[in-house]
Protein backbone atom coordinates (compact mmCIF):
# COMPACT_ATOMS: atom_id res chain seq x y z
CA UNK A 1 0.00 0.00 0.00
CA UNK A 2 2.87 2.35 0.73
CA UNK A 3 4.29 1.67 -2.74
CA UNK A 4 0.93 2.42 -4.32
CA UNK A 5 0.51 5.59 -2.27
CA UNK A 6 3.96 6.86 -3.27
CA UNK A 7 3.27 6.09 -6.92
CA UNK A 8 -0.06 7.92 -6.64
CA UNK A 9 1.72 10.95 -5.15
CA UNK A 10 4.22 10.96 -8.05
CA UNK A 11 1.47 10.62 -10.66
CA UNK A 12 -0.53 13.49 -9.16
CA UNK A 13 2.35 15.96 -8.71
CA UNK A 14 2.93 17.99 -11.84
CA UNK A 15 6.31 17.14 -13.36
CA UNK A 16 7.16 14.62 -10.64
CA UNK A 17 6.86 11.60 -12.91
CA UNK A 18 9.43 13.04 -15.31
CA UNK A 19 11.86 13.43 -12.39
CA UNK A 20 11.42 9.85 -11.19
CA UNK A 21 14.70 7.91 -11.36
CA UNK A 22 14.00 5.09 -13.81
CA UNK A 23 17.60 4.71 -14.95
CA UNK A 24 17.86 1.06 -13.84
CA UNK A 25 14.96 0.08 -16.07
CA UNK A 26 16.01 2.32 -18.95
CA UNK A 27 19.62 1.10 -18.92
CA UNK A 28 18.48 -2.52 -19.09
CA UNK A 29 16.14 -1.75 -21.99
CA UNK A 30 18.89 0.12 -23.86
CA UNK A 31 21.26 -2.83 -23.40
CA UNK A 32 18.56 -5.19 -24.67
CA UNK A 33 18.03 -3.02 -27.74
CA UNK A 34 21.77 -2.97 -28.53
CA UNK A 35 22.00 -6.77 -28.21
CA UNK A 36 19.03 -7.24 -30.56
CA UNK A 37 20.68 -4.96 -33.13
CA UNK A 38 23.96 -6.83 -32.81
CA UNK A 39 22.19 -10.15 -33.42
CA UNK A 40 20.32 -8.70 -36.38
CA UNK A 41 23.46 -7.30 -37.99
CA UNK A 42 25.98 -10.02 -37.19
CA UNK A 43 23.86 -13.16 -37.23
CA UNK A 44 20.82 -12.74 -39.44
CA UNK A 45 22.78 -11.34 -42.38
CA UNK A 46 24.49 -14.73 -42.73
CA UNK A 47 21.26 -16.73 -42.82
CA UNK A 48 19.66 -15.52 -46.07
CA UNK A 49 18.02 -18.24 -48.16
CA UNK A 50 17.98 -18.14 -51.97
CA UNK A 51 15.01 -19.47 -53.91
CA UNK A 52 17.18 -22.32 -55.22
CA UNK A 53 18.25 -23.30 -51.68
CA UNK A 54 14.67 -23.18 -50.47
CA UNK A 55 13.46 -25.44 -53.29
CA UNK A 56 16.29 -27.95 -52.78
CA UNK A 57 15.76 -28.08 -49.00
CA UNK A 58 12.01 -28.52 -49.52
CA UNK A 59 12.58 -31.51 -51.77
CA UNK A 60 15.05 -33.02 -49.29
CA UNK A 61 13.04 -32.47 -46.08
CA UNK A 62 9.51 -32.73 -47.52
CA UNK A 63 7.96 -30.51 -44.80
CA UNK A 64 4.36 -31.23 -43.94
CA UNK A 65 4.61 -34.72 -45.39
CA UNK A 66 1.99 -37.18 -44.15
CA UNK A 67 1.54 -40.91 -44.72
CA UNK A 68 -1.40 -43.24 -44.33
CA UNK A 69 -0.52 -46.69 -43.02
CA UNK A 70 -1.98 -49.90 -41.67
CA UNK A 71 -0.24 -52.05 -39.11
CA UNK A 72 -0.44 -55.30 -37.21
CA UNK A 73 0.71 -54.98 -33.59
CA UNK A 74 1.77 -58.00 -31.54
CA UNK A 75 2.25 -56.90 -27.93
CA UNK A 76 5.02 -58.15 -25.65
CA UNK A 77 3.88 -58.51 -22.02
CA UNK A 78 6.36 -56.91 -19.58
CA UNK A 79 8.86 -59.26 -17.97
CA UNK A 80 8.34 -62.19 -20.36
CA UNK A 81 11.18 -64.58 -21.09
CA UNK A 82 13.31 -64.19 -24.20
CA UNK A 83 11.91 -67.41 -25.63
CA UNK A 84 8.39 -65.97 -25.57
CA UNK A 85 9.59 -62.74 -27.21
CA UNK A 86 11.22 -64.83 -29.95
CA UNK A 87 7.94 -66.68 -30.45
CA UNK A 88 6.03 -63.38 -30.86
CA UNK A 89 8.62 -62.11 -33.33
CA UNK A 90 8.38 -65.33 -35.32
CA UNK A 91 4.60 -64.85 -35.62
CA UNK A 92 5.17 -61.22 -36.75
CA UNK A 93 7.61 -62.42 -39.41
CA UNK A 94 5.07 -64.98 -40.60
CA UNK A 95 2.40 -62.26 -40.90
CA UNK A 96 4.88 -60.08 -42.82
CA UNK A 97 5.63 -62.92 -45.27
CA UNK A 98 1.95 -63.64 -45.81
CA UNK A 99 1.22 -59.96 -46.46
CA UNK A 100 4.10 -59.72 -48.92
CA UNK A 101 2.82 -62.87 -50.63
CA UNK A 102 -0.47 -61.11 -51.37
CA UNK A 103 -2.83 -61.86 -48.48
CA UNK A 104 -5.20 -59.04 -47.62
CA UNK A 105 -3.46 -56.88 -45.02
CA UNK A 106 -6.70 -55.61 -43.49
CA UNK A 107 -7.88 -59.17 -42.89
CA UNK A 108 -4.58 -60.07 -41.24
CA UNK A 109 -4.82 -57.01 -38.99
CA UNK A 110 -8.38 -57.85 -37.95
CA UNK A 111 -7.31 -61.38 -37.09
CA UNK A 112 -3.96 -60.83 -35.37
CA UNK A 113 -3.45 -57.17 -34.36
CA UNK A 114 -3.57 -56.39 -30.66
CA UNK A 115 -4.04 -52.67 -31.20
CA UNK A 116 -7.69 -52.26 -30.17
CA UNK A 117 -8.00 -48.85 -31.80
CA UNK A 118 -7.03 -49.89 -35.32
CA UNK A 119 -7.59 -53.67 -35.48
CA UNK A 120 -11.33 -53.33 -36.14
CA UNK A 121 -10.44 -50.90 -38.95
CA UNK A 122 -8.17 -53.43 -40.61
CA UNK A 123 -5.13 -51.84 -38.98
CA UNK A 124 -5.84 -48.46 -40.60
CA UNK A 125 -4.13 -45.60 -38.72
CA UNK A 126 -5.23 -42.87 -41.11
CA UNK A 127 -2.86 -40.07 -42.10
CA UNK A 128 -0.19 -38.93 -39.65
CA UNK A 129 2.80 -36.64 -39.79
CA UNK A 130 6.24 -36.77 -38.28
CA UNK A 131 6.43 -36.71 -34.51
CA UNK A 132 3.05 -38.36 -34.01
CA UNK A 133 4.27 -41.97 -33.68
CA UNK A 134 7.03 -43.61 -31.64
CA UNK A 135 10.40 -43.15 -33.41
CA UNK A 136 11.04 -46.75 -34.66
CA UNK A 137 7.53 -46.96 -36.11
CA UNK A 138 7.72 -43.49 -37.69
CA UNK A 139 11.14 -44.13 -39.23
CA UNK A 140 9.97 -47.38 -40.82
CA UNK A 141 6.65 -45.98 -42.07
CA UNK A 142 8.11 -42.88 -43.71
CA UNK A 143 10.85 -44.93 -45.38
CA UNK A 144 8.37 -47.21 -47.19
CA UNK A 145 7.15 -46.69 -50.75
CA UNK A 146 3.33 -46.83 -51.08
CA UNK A 147 2.04 -50.40 -51.29
CA UNK A 148 5.10 -51.97 -49.63
CA UNK A 149 5.15 -54.00 -46.39
CA UNK A 150 7.89 -53.30 -43.83
CA UNK A 151 10.22 -55.63 -42.03
CA UNK A 152 9.23 -56.42 -38.45
CA UNK A 153 9.63 -53.25 -36.38
CA UNK A 154 10.06 -53.35 -32.59
CA UNK A 155 8.89 -50.45 -30.41
CA UNK A 156 7.89 -50.00 -26.79
CA UNK A 157 4.45 -51.35 -27.74
CA UNK A 158 5.71 -54.60 -29.26
CA UNK A 159 6.31 -55.87 -32.79
CA UNK A 160 4.77 -54.10 -35.79
CA UNK A 161 4.24 -55.06 -39.40
CA UNK A 162 3.42 -51.95 -41.46
CA UNK A 163 1.77 -51.45 -44.84
CA UNK A 164 2.13 -47.97 -46.33
CA UNK A 165 -1.08 -47.07 -48.13
CA UNK A 166 -0.27 -43.61 -49.51
CA UNK A 167 1.86 -40.52 -49.04
CA UNK A 168 1.02 -36.84 -49.48
CA UNK A 169 3.20 -33.72 -49.42
CA UNK A 170 1.95 -30.10 -49.67
CA UNK A 171 2.95 -28.39 -52.89
CA UNK A 172 5.92 -26.05 -52.70
CA UNK A 173 3.82 -23.14 -53.94
CA UNK A 174 1.24 -23.55 -51.17
CA UNK A 175 3.69 -23.39 -48.27
CA UNK A 176 6.64 -21.48 -49.78
CA UNK A 177 6.31 -18.36 -47.60
CA UNK A 178 5.61 -20.28 -44.40
CA UNK A 179 8.45 -22.73 -45.09
CA UNK A 180 10.91 -19.92 -45.83
CA UNK A 181 10.06 -18.30 -42.48
CA UNK A 182 10.42 -21.62 -40.65
CA UNK A 183 13.77 -22.38 -42.29
CA UNK A 184 14.99 -18.83 -41.69
CA UNK A 185 14.11 -19.12 -37.99
CA UNK A 186 15.92 -22.45 -37.70
CA UNK A 187 19.03 -21.05 -39.38
CA UNK A 188 19.03 -17.98 -37.15
CA UNK A 189 18.78 -20.18 -34.04
CA UNK A 190 21.68 -22.37 -35.19
CA UNK A 191 23.79 -19.37 -36.21
CA UNK A 192 23.06 -17.59 -32.93
CA UNK A 193 23.88 -20.67 -30.88
CA UNK A 194 27.17 -21.12 -32.75
CA UNK A 195 28.02 -17.43 -32.43
CA UNK A 196 27.36 -17.38 -28.67
CA UNK A 197 29.27 -20.63 -28.10
CA UNK A 198 32.33 -19.22 -29.89
CA UNK A 199 32.05 -15.92 -28.00
CA UNK A 200 31.79 -17.61 -24.59
CA UNK A 201 34.38 -20.24 -25.42
CA UNK A 202 37.04 -17.68 -26.30
CA UNK A 203 36.18 -15.69 -23.16
CA UNK A 204 36.69 -18.69 -20.82
CA UNK A 205 33.82 -17.75 -18.48
CA UNK A 206 34.03 -19.09 -14.92
CA UNK A 207 32.35 -18.48 -11.55
CA UNK A 208 33.95 -16.37 -8.84
CA UNK A 209 34.50 -17.62 -5.30
CA UNK A 210 31.29 -17.89 -3.23
CA UNK A 211 29.33 -16.40 -6.15
CA UNK A 212 26.16 -18.43 -5.59
CA UNK A 213 25.98 -17.62 -1.87
CA UNK A 214 26.53 -13.92 -2.56
CA UNK A 215 23.83 -13.90 -5.26
CA UNK A 216 21.30 -15.39 -2.84
CA UNK A 217 22.10 -12.79 -0.17
CA UNK A 218 21.93 -9.86 -2.58
CA UNK A 219 18.68 -11.08 -4.12
CA UNK A 220 17.04 -11.45 -0.72
CA UNK A 221 17.85 -7.83 0.23
CA UNK A 222 19.01 -5.78 -2.81
CA UNK A 223 18.36 -2.55 -0.92
CA UNK A 224 21.20 -3.35 1.51
CA UNK A 225 24.46 -1.65 0.62
CA UNK A 226 27.44 -3.93 0.07
CA UNK A 227 30.82 -3.36 1.63
CA UNK A 228 33.50 -2.12 -0.72
CA UNK A 229 35.13 -5.54 -0.94
CA UNK A 230 31.79 -7.29 -1.49
CA UNK A 231 30.70 -4.79 -4.15
CA UNK A 232 33.84 -5.43 -6.18
CA UNK A 233 33.77 -9.21 -5.65
CA UNK A 234 33.47 -10.92 -9.06
CA UNK A 235 30.50 -13.24 -9.56
CA UNK A 236 31.85 -14.36 -12.94
CA UNK A 237 35.26 -13.86 -14.51
CA UNK A 238 36.30 -14.01 -18.15
CA UNK A 239 39.22 -13.04 -20.30
CA UNK A 240 39.30 -9.26 -20.14
CA UNK A 241 36.47 -8.66 -17.68
CA UNK A 242 34.32 -9.66 -14.76
CA UNK A 243 30.78 -9.23 -13.41
CA UNK A 244 31.05 -7.50 -10.00
CA UNK A 245 28.50 -8.11 -7.27
CA UNK A 246 27.45 -4.44 -7.26
CA UNK A 247 26.42 -4.68 -10.91
CA UNK A 248 24.28 -7.70 -10.09
CA UNK A 249 22.74 -5.77 -7.17
CA UNK A 250 21.76 -2.98 -9.55
CA UNK A 251 20.30 -5.51 -11.98
CA UNK A 252 18.22 -7.37 -9.41
CA UNK A 253 17.03 -4.09 -7.84
CA UNK A 254 15.20 -3.38 -11.08
CA UNK A 255 13.39 -6.73 -11.09
CA UNK A 256 9.82 -7.23 -9.82
CA UNK A 257 9.50 -8.59 -6.29
CA UNK A 258 8.04 -11.85 -7.63
CA UNK A 259 11.13 -12.46 -9.79
CA UNK A 260 13.45 -11.78 -6.85
CA UNK A 261 11.51 -14.24 -4.68
CA UNK A 262 11.76 -16.85 -7.41
CA UNK A 263 15.54 -16.36 -7.66
CA UNK A 264 16.02 -16.81 -3.92
CA UNK A 265 14.46 -20.29 -3.93
CA UNK A 266 15.91 -21.62 -7.18
CA UNK A 267 18.67 -24.26 -7.25
CA UNK A 268 22.40 -23.65 -7.53
CA UNK A 269 22.52 -24.92 -11.12
CA UNK A 270 19.78 -22.50 -12.21
CA UNK A 271 21.57 -19.62 -10.45
CA UNK A 272 24.78 -20.50 -12.23
CA UNK A 273 22.88 -20.53 -15.52
CA UNK A 274 21.42 -17.09 -14.72
CA UNK A 275 24.91 -15.70 -14.04
CA UNK A 276 26.12 -17.12 -17.35
CA UNK A 277 23.19 -15.40 -19.10
CA UNK A 278 24.10 -12.06 -17.50
CA UNK A 279 27.73 -12.60 -18.47
CA UNK A 280 26.70 -13.44 -22.03
CA UNK A 281 24.91 -10.10 -22.21
CA UNK A 282 28.08 -8.33 -21.03
CA UNK A 283 30.08 -10.13 -23.71
CA UNK A 284 27.52 -9.21 -26.37
CA UNK A 285 27.55 -5.56 -25.28
CA UNK A 286 31.35 -5.52 -25.46
CA UNK A 287 31.20 -7.08 -28.92
CA UNK A 288 28.58 -4.52 -30.01
CA UNK A 289 30.89 -1.73 -28.89
CA UNK A 290 33.75 -3.33 -30.82
CA UNK A 291 31.83 -3.54 -34.10
CA UNK A 292 30.13 -0.15 -33.71
CA UNK A 293 26.58 -1.24 -32.89
CA UNK A 294 25.07 1.26 -30.43
CA UNK A 295 21.92 3.04 -29.33
CA UNK A 296 21.04 6.68 -30.03
CA UNK A 297 19.64 9.50 -27.90
CA UNK A 298 16.37 9.04 -29.76
CA UNK A 299 16.30 5.36 -28.70
CA UNK A 300 16.73 6.32 -25.05
CA UNK A 301 14.06 9.01 -25.25
CA UNK A 302 11.64 6.49 -26.77
CA UNK A 303 12.36 3.96 -24.02
CA UNK A 304 11.91 6.59 -21.29
CA UNK A 305 8.60 7.62 -22.83
CA UNK A 306 7.47 3.98 -22.98
CA UNK A 307 8.35 3.37 -19.33
CA UNK A 308 6.58 6.53 -18.17
CA UNK A 309 3.50 5.57 -20.20
CA UNK A 310 3.56 2.13 -18.57
CA UNK A 311 3.50 3.81 -15.16
CA UNK A 312 0.55 5.96 -16.25
CA UNK A 313 -1.34 2.90 -17.52
CA UNK A 314 -0.74 1.14 -14.20
CA UNK A 315 -1.85 4.23 -12.30
CA UNK A 316 -5.02 4.49 -14.38
CA UNK A 317 -5.79 0.79 -13.95
CA UNK A 318 -5.38 1.00 -10.16
CA UNK A 319 -7.22 4.31 -9.85
CA UNK A 320 -4.15 6.03 -8.40
CA UNK A 321 -4.76 9.24 -10.33
CA UNK A 322 -7.70 9.93 -8.02
CA UNK A 323 -6.10 8.70 -4.77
Amino acid sequence: WIDYTLLAWVVNQEGALEELDISLIVDQEVDRLVIVRLRDQVIQLDTAITNEELQATFEEQRPGEEVRARHVLLSIPPGVAQAQQDSVRALAEDIRDRARAGEDFATLAEEYSQDPGSAIQGGDLGFFGRGMMVPPFEEAAFALPPGEVSNVVQSTFGFHVILLEERRVPSFENIEDEYRMQLQTERIMVAESTYLAELEGSANVRLGDDAIELVRRITAAPEDRLSRSEASSPLTIWEGGELPAEEYREFVSGQPREIRQQITVTGDQQLESMLHDLTRNRLLLAEALRVGVESTEEDEETIISDVVNQYLLIADFLGLDSL
